[in-house]
């Protein structure tokens, strides 16, 4: 799967991205060959690439549009969690607490799994 990611890193920066992005696609089907496919989309998303992530689901021809609502999930959470890193950066600690506040008053609507989240419990 590294290879393949680092394959599809290439073809941005290289002079020919069509048979770069060719070769990624090439190996994907040829590791689909031999590795289950739920097994490598679980192994993409465990290496925090969406992009790679969804080359699987198209790849071993899976029906986009049902993985297609869970990556749009997933990538609203990095996001998220770019955005707390930047604020842990500039010290902003109110604002950080209040965003993981909401987000813990929403988190059956992004899946995540229930860890507590008592709203109370943080301000107190």
């Amino acid at each position: 799967m590294m290879a393949i990611k680092q394959a599809k890193e290439s073809a941005a920066s290289s002079h020919d991205p069509a048979s770069a992005d060719a070769a990624a696609d090439a190996a994907m089907r040829h590791l689909l060959l031999y590795t289950d496919a739920d097994a490598l989309y679980a192994v993409a998303l465990g290496m925090y690439d969406l992009s790679l992530a969804f080359m699987v689901v198209s790849q071993a021809q899976k029906d986009p549009g049902e993985y297609l609502g869970e990556l749009q999930q997933f990538a609203a959470v990095q996001v998220r969690a770019g955005q707390h890193g930047c604020l842990l950066l500039l010290s902003q600690h109110v604002v950080i607490l209040n965003s993981l506040v909401l987000l813990c008053n929403q988190h059956q609507s992004i899946n995540l799994p229930s860890a507590g989240c008592q709203p109370a419990a943080v301000c107190h």
